[in-house]
């Protein structure tokens, strides 16, 4: 199993929402199982982003106001992996994958999300890491 650090609040919009495509400006050739990592940093600009919004349903906990911010108790879980999903393919742009594929990235496309129970704290990375195998073992047990 390999994992993917991605920042706050889109790690949770593919945990718990409807987004499988995940941008980079760069390509893989792995395909397999994916840890999805939700980095420590929260993307600033993901809280006017159309397709977020769209999603914020889904994400958003009791209470929580009309639009992500980063002390939404729904973003809580950060520097830990949120859920496992199978990493299908990664292509470049086509005008594809809408709303969540970017014009000119790579979309790394994801089936079969299945989001955690709990949380499991990891130090994330840069790029497509391994994770250590007592989280690989807890992640397994799930």
């Amino acid at each position: 199993m390999k994992a993917l650090t991605i920042r706050a609040p889109w790690a949770h919009a593919v945990a718990f929402a409807d987004k499988r495509t995940e941008n980079r400006s760069w390509p893989t050739k792995y395909r397999g199982p994916l840890a999805v990592h939700a980095g420590l940093s929260w993307d600033a600009g993901a809280e006017h982003d159309p397709a977020l919004i769209h999603a914020w349903p889904a994400l958003a906990g009791p209470g929580d106001p009309d639009r992500p911010t980063t002390d939404s108790p729904a973003f809580a879980a950060r520097g830990a992996v949120l859920a496992v999903a199978e990493l299908v393919d990664v292509h470049a742009d086509a005008r594809c994958c809408r709303p969540w594929g970017r014009a000119r990235q790579w979309h790394w496309v994801m089936t079969d999300v299945v989001p955690l129970g709990e949380p499991v704290p990891a130090r994330g990375s840069l790029g497509l890491w391994r994770p250590t195998a007592d989280v690989c073992a807890v992640l397994e047990d799930r």
